[in-house]
C-alpha cells in the first residue's frame, strides 16, 4: 500500500524546492565538515599531555620552583565595583538568576516542511537507507529545521493564548495583549516624528531609566509619568510597575537637563491606518498613550485568542516572551538533543505520509528509504544474483569495494568480469532485495522482518 501511495504521489505535481534548503545527509559532526586547514585544535586542553611545555626545562623534565621564590599564596578574589549607573539595593543580577517555574506544558518538535520536503527529495534520488536517530540530529543542529509544538492541558486547567498575527504563545491574556501593543502598534497605526520648541520651564534635575539608559524627563514635568508607562509597556513589560519605576535615577545634571530638552523637541505623533479598501484613514494624530488606549478597546480583545496547542517557528520559538514558556521550551530543547523522541515519531509519520519506508536492522536503530525491503531466497536466483546474496548473508556490512575484492580478488576493477558481479547488485536495491545504506555499506533483509 505504501508503495502504491509512492507511485501515485510521483505521478501528481513535484514539489519544487529551492536549492539551498537541499540537505546534505553528512552523519558526522559539524567539525568534521570543514577541510583540514579550517580545523582549530586547542592543544592546552589535551588529556593526554602530561605537563604544559612552560612547565618542562630543556631535557623534557617538570621544571622545580627556585627556592628564592617563595610559593604564592591563595588569591583573593576581587570585587568589582557596582556598574556606573546602578542605584542603591539594585539586584538586576539576582533578578537573572531567579528560578523561573515550568508550567505544566508539553512540547515537542517538529520538522520544518520545506526542510523535510528538500530531505525526502534526497532520500528518493540517492535510494539509500539512512538513520532516523541521525536523521533527527541533523534537523535539531539548525533551530531553523524545526518548529515548536506547545500543548496544554486539554481538561480546561490551563489554557495558552496566542496572537493572531505572529501566533507568539503566552501563559496569560495579560501578557498576550502587551505582546500585540508593543510589537503590532504600527500595523495599525502610521508613525511620524515631528519637531517643536523645547520645554520651557526651570529644571534642576533628570530621571534616567537604569535598564536602557534612557532620560525620561523630569519628575515635575507633566509628559514624566506617560514617559515611564511608555518605557515599562515597551521594553520591561514582563516586569513589575514598581519593580521597574525602583530603577529610576534621579541624577542632578545641568547636561543632561538640556540633553533631554534637545530630545524632547522630536515628538512622535501616531494616525490609523486604512482598514478596509476605500478608507480614507484618520487625519487626527494621536500620542502613545492615546494610541495605547485605543489598541487596548478595539484592536487587542479580537487579536489574541484562547487555544489548547500552538505551533510556531523557529523564529518566534526563540523570542517567547513569557518566562516559563521559555523555560519549557529550553528544558525539552536539551531534553530532545540528548534524545529526540519526539522529532523521530514526528519523522516518521511524516516519512510513512509521503510514501517512504520505515523499517528496523534487526533490533538495532530505525532507518527511512524509498524501497521497502522484500527478502528474497538465494536458491531461487540465477547464478550471479545468488552469490552476492550468500554472500552478503554471510558478511553483512560490506560494500561494493570489498564484495569485488571477497568474490573476485584477482581480477582488475575495470575488467568485465567485475562488471558483470555489480550488474544486478542496482537492480537488487532498487527492488528492495538489498539495502545499501547512508554509507555505501550493503545487507540484505530478514525472511518475515
Amino acid at each position: 500500500m505504501a508503495e502504491k501511495g509512492r507511485e501515485k504521489g510521483e505521478k501528481s505535481r513535484p514539489v519544487v524546492v529551492d536549492e539551498d534548503l537541499i540537505v546534505e545527509l553528512n552523519f558526522v559532526p559539524q567539525w568534521a565538515r570543514k577541510p583540514p586547514e579550517e580545523i582549530q585544535y586547542d592543544v592546552r586542553r589535551s588529556r593526554d599531555r602530561p605537563a604544559r611545555s612552560r612547565d618542562l626545562d630543556r631535557r623534557g623534565q617538570r621544571r622545580g620552583r627556585r627556592p628564592d621564590r617563595p610559593a604564592p599564596g591563595p588569591k583573593r578574589r576581587e570585587r568589582r565595583p557596582p556598574p556606573r549607573d546602578s542605584a542603591p539595593g539594585d539586584r538586576r543580577g539576582e533578578r537573572r538568576r531567579e528560578h523561573v517555574e515550568i508550567p505544566p506544558v508539553r512540547v515537542s518538535f517538529l520538522p520544518n516542511q520545506k526542510r523535510l520536503a528538500a530531505v525526502i527529495q534526497r532520500i528518493r534520488s540517492e535510494n539509500r537507507a539512512f538513520p532516523l536517530a541521525a536523521m533527527a540530529s541533523l534537523f535539531l543542529a539548525s533551530p531553523d529545521y524545526c518548529s515548536v509544538k506547545i500543548e496544554s492541558d486539554k481538561a480546561g486547567k490551563l489554557a495558552l493564548f496566542r496572537c493572531k498575527r505572529c501566533r507568539m504563545p503566552a501563559l496569560t491574556r495579560d501578557l498576550a495583549g502587551a505582546h500585540v501593543l508593543n510589537e503590532h502598534l504600527e500595523d495599525y497605526f502610521e508613525k511620524e516624528e515631528t519637531v517643536s520648541d523645547p520645554p520651557s520651564g526651570e529644571f534642576v534635575c533628570v530621571a534616567k531609566c537604569g535598564l536602557s539608559g534612557a532620560l525620561l524627563g523630569p519628575p515635575n514635568h507633566h509628559s514624566y509619568e506617560q514617559k515611564v508607562r511608555e518605557m515599562h509597556q515597551s521594553r520591561f513589560a514582563d516586569m513589575p510597575l514598581a519593580d521597574y519605576q525602583a530603577r529610576i535615577h534621579t541624577i542632578h545634571d545641568a547636561d543632561l537637563v538640556e540633553k533631554w530638552k534637545e530630545e524632547s523637541r522630536r515628538k512622535v505623533v501616531y494616525r490609523k491606518k486604512k482598514r478596509k479598501k476605500g478608507d480614507d484613514g484618520d487625519v487626527e494624530e494621536l500620542t502613545w498613550s492615546e494610541a495605547v488606549e485605543y489598541m487596548e478597546k478595539e484592536i487587542v480583545p479580537a487579536a489574541v485568542e484562547e487555544t489548547h496547542r500552538v505551533v510556531v517557528g523557529a523564529d518566534v520559538g526563540r523570542r517567547i516572551e513569557d518566562q516559563g514558556l521559555m523555560a519549557a521550551v529550553r528544558s525539552a530543547w536539551r531534553r530532545e538533543n540528548k534524545n529526540p523522541f519526539s522529532l523521530i515519531l514526528a519523522l516518521r509519520g511524516a516519512f510513512k505520509h509521503m510514501g517512504l519506508h520505515v523499517f528496523r536492522a534487526g533490533k538495532g536503530p530505525g532507518f527511512v528509504a524509498s524501497t521497502r525491503p522484500r527478502a528474497i531466497d538465494p536458491e531461487h536466483a540465477v547464478d550471479n544474483i545468488r552469490e552476492v546474496l550468500v554472500h552478503l548473508q554471510k558478511c553483512p556490512g560490506c560494500t561494493r569495494d570489498e564484495l569485488v575484492a571477497a568474490l573476485r580478488p584477482d581480477a582488475a576493477k575495470d575488467s568485465e568480469e567485475v562488471a558483470e558481479l555489480l550488474s544486478p547488485v542496482g537492480w537488487l536495491v532498487n527492488r528492495g532485495h538489498i539495502i545499501e545504506f547512508f554509507n555505501g555499506t550493503l545487507s540484505v533483509p530478514v525472511s518475515g522482518k
